[in-house]
């Protein structure tokens, strides 16, 4: 572990499982366990349910009479459609010049009246703090800031068995109330309130919750849920169902310079809601341009099958089709694919952008770390199919998340 690595509350539990330790932006946390490894624990996910310690994500809540302005002001989505109890997929911006510049993609929980829990990244959650209240100064915004993120804990139960685990440990009455997708409510576990149980997750699994948990009983609410059936996962399974879900990953994915539109994300930009709002202009002639089919670049997965010695790694392959470049992988990993709650095979998997629209099934070339060596690719419409599931009477739709449904519509 690197001397100035953050730790997290579970950290001696996870070096204990035997959890093989990396610094993942500035933190030190699980890729995996010694007991299991990456392509277990994805399958664990898809069959069953996985625990992750996610507890580096920045939790920042805001409260007041003006929270509701600023979060409509920095982010592009629309706050004004959260009721009390309900989340929402966003993305943080900021004033530039020429274009608003993406500075996170992030979660909106709407959990009060006047009270909000934005989730955002690790890599990106000290500046997106600073550039928050930076804002609610220089605008005379009436808010509470407070990052919580040091007196909570948060960790995501995902995969099918996860409703029927959280129910023995907060109560069926907290996780009936999220009856669907995106939602969000209070709970409490051992007789300790402060509990938040959201249906949200990054897996692209339909039966997914994250929970925000105090410190103070973290450690038991970990040990109950493995009890009970939840395999412990790091951030290697983490990335591969991410990648299966065709998820973004900021930093690889989009970033800056990328706007959510140009990601495939336009269902998270509403430059026509009633309020004043960060780089309206600029991301409504991109949304139009969609609609017009004259965007340039279109997000795109890929799947090839696996020659390990040639997996395609981030920012460095390029994808050729016909012989011309055409667009670039931005992530790619090697995982397992589970149907109807099997193994079937390990494929490679990839997420990027293209110039050009391509179809499903189209066959494309993958220039690997760009050295000349090509590796052959099928062209998506999605990477990961499942099935309906109902759990304690509440039905999930397939997953074909927000982003896939995003990608179809667009």
């Amino acid at each position: 572990m690197a001397s100035d690595s953050r730790i997290t509350p579970l950290h001696d539990v996870h070096v204990a499982l035997g959890g093989k330790m990396v610094n993942f932006a500035g933190w030190d946390m699980p890729l995996s366990y010694a007991v299991t490894g990456i392509a277990k624990e994805h399958i664990a996910v898809r069959k069953s349910a996985g625990i992750f310690d996610v507890s580096h994500m920045r939790r920042i809540y805001v409260t007041g009479t003006n929270a509701f302005d600023l979060l409509q002001y920095v982010l592009t989505n629309d706050a004004s459609k959260l009721r009390p109890g309900y989340s929402q997929y966003s993305f943080l911006v900021k004033h530039s010049t020429i274009r608003p510049l993406t500075l996170d993609d992030a979660y909106l929980n709407r959990i009060g009246e006047n009270e909000y829990l934005l989730i955002v990244n690790a890599a990106n959650g000290v500046q997106d703090l600073e550039y928050i209240l930076e804002v609610a100064a220089n605008r005379r915004y009436k808010v509470s800031i407070k990052d919580e993120t040091d007196s909570q804990s948060l960790i995501a139960v995902q995969g099918p068995r996860s409703r029927e685990i959280l129910e023995e440990l907060v109560g069926t009455a907290a996780m009936r109330s999220l009856s669907s997708q995106n939602m969000i409510a209070s709970a409490q576990f051992n007789n300790v309130q402060g509990l938040w149980v959201a249906s949200t997750g990054y897996t692209g699994e339909p039966t997914r919750f994250e929970v925000v948990v105090p410190v103070a009983v973290v450690g038991e609410f970990w040990q109950a849920s493995i009890e009970r059936g939840a395999t412990p996962a790091g951030l290697g399974a983490r990335d591969s169902l991410r990648t299966e879900a065709g998820l973004l990953l900021y930093g690889h994915d989009i970033n800056q310079a990328t706007s959510p539109v140009e990601a495939g994300m336009g269902f998270a930009v509403r430059p026509d809601k009633d309020a004043e709002t960060i780089g309206r202009d600029y991301l409504r002639a991109q949304k139009e341009a969609v609609t017009a089919g004259t965007l340039g670049w279109h997000q795109v997965l890929l799947e090839f099958p696996i020659r390990r010695q040639l997996e395609p790694q981030r920012f460095t392959s390029t994808i050729l089709f016909e012989g011309q470049v055409i667009g670039e992988v931005t992530s790619s990993v090697v995982a397992p694919m589970v149907r109807d709650g099997e193994y079937v095979k390990d494929r490679g998997l990839a997420i990027g952008y293209e110039k050009i629209k391509l179809s499903h099934e189209t066959i494309v070339s993958i220039d690997v770390r760009s050295s000349g060596t090509l590796q052959e690719a099928t062209v998506m419409r999605r990477l990961l199919i499942k099935e309906p599931t109902t759990i304690g009477g509440l039905q999930y739709s397939n997953p074909e998340t927000h982003y896939f449904k995003a990608l179809q519509t667009a």
